[in-house]
């Protein structure tokens, strides 16, 4: 088949359902990497995004969150802060304990790469413990002057 353009297409084209159709929930392992994840973006607005999805049973099985930001945390650090700084509707839910369960943290400074290294070894090590597969999606809630 041809496109407008002449070029062939497949049966899987950009206008045909199976190009766009998304996996079943739950289908996709995946590690959410969130540089910046001290920041108010996170706790205001992706945090409580996320809570939703995991509420829903939408967010691929397993799944994991990794936040990075140059605040020194650890993952217990990290679940309180956000503990602090979520909306109450979102941490006095009775499921935001299984949830915060997710996240996960690395202090990271964000000009040079011995902290990329450790950064790479959290995710593999994540990886095989949670059983991802080395899916990763990476999201920059920072100011664009920190991007490497």
């Amino acid at each position: 088949m041809s496109g407008v353009d002449g070029v062939p297409r497949s049966g899987a084209g950009l206008g045909s359902a199976s190009a766009c159709a998304l996996p079943a929930p739950g289908q996709s392992p995946c590690l959410l990497v969130i540089f910046g994840a001290t920041g108010d973006l996170t706790a205001r607005k992706l945090i409580p995004a996320l809570f939703n999805l995991f509420l829903n049973g939408i967010l691929p099985r397993p799944f994991g969150i990794v936040g990075c930001g140059r605040t020194r945390l650890d993952d217990a650090g990290f679940r309180t802060l956000l503990g602090e700084k979520c909306a109450a509707a979102t941490v006095g839910h009775p499921r935001w304990p299984e949830f915060s369960a997710l996240l996960h943290y690395q202090t990271l400074e964000y000009h040079g790469a011995a902290g990329y290294r450790e950064l790479a070894a959290t995710l593999t090590e994540l990886d095989q413990r949670l059983g991802c597969g080395g899916n990763r999606l990476f999201y920059l809630a920072m100011p664009p002057e920190l991007y490497p």
